[in-house]
């Protein structure tokens, strides 16, 4: 991670205490605190503006907008996770079904259903449901 990042995030803050909109708002410059999580491709940054309590939803959105735009016109990357989920029908195709492409889609988004998604139950099998395999009701004596 470079350090112009956080940099820039201490720049962002300089710049909102310096706003007369949120002047008043503001107790404290942005404090860095450090990394608070690496996952695969992300890192979580974690700081903090000290502000009044009225002001720390107006601040905290002025703050994430000015991220964003600052970071963009700097080329500094933000993450995007993305899910890519394949959804296994019932072996019929419709207009809008397409086979995924083999060489873009991972060994585990083929259209299979996964180890998972075949539970032994007695609906899976075949069998009858299971009100069927309870026991019999007892029958009551009239004396």
């Amino acid at each position: 991670m470079s350090i112009w990042r956080i940099s820039t995030l201490k720049e962002i803050g300089t710049a909102l205490r310096q706003d007369d909109a949120f002047r008043d708002g503001i107790l404290s410059d942005f404090s860095f605190w450090g990394v608070d999580a690496v996952d695969g491709s992300t890192v979580t940054l974690a700081g903090q503006i000290q502000c009044r309590d009225s002001a720390r939803w107006p601040v905290q959105r002025e703050f994430n907008r000015r991220i964003l735009n600052e970071f963009t016109a700097r080329g500094i990357e933000i993450a995007n996770p993305q899910r890519n989920f394949v959804i296994v029908g019932n072996g019929e195709s419709g207009p809008h079904d397409t086979p995924p492409d083999s060489d873009i889609a991972g060994a585990d988004q083929k259209g299979e259903p996964s180890s998972a998604a075949t539970h032994p139950t007695s609906e899976a099998q075949g069998t009858p449901s299971v009100a069927a395999n309870a026991p019999p009701t007892r029958a009551s004596s009239g004396t």
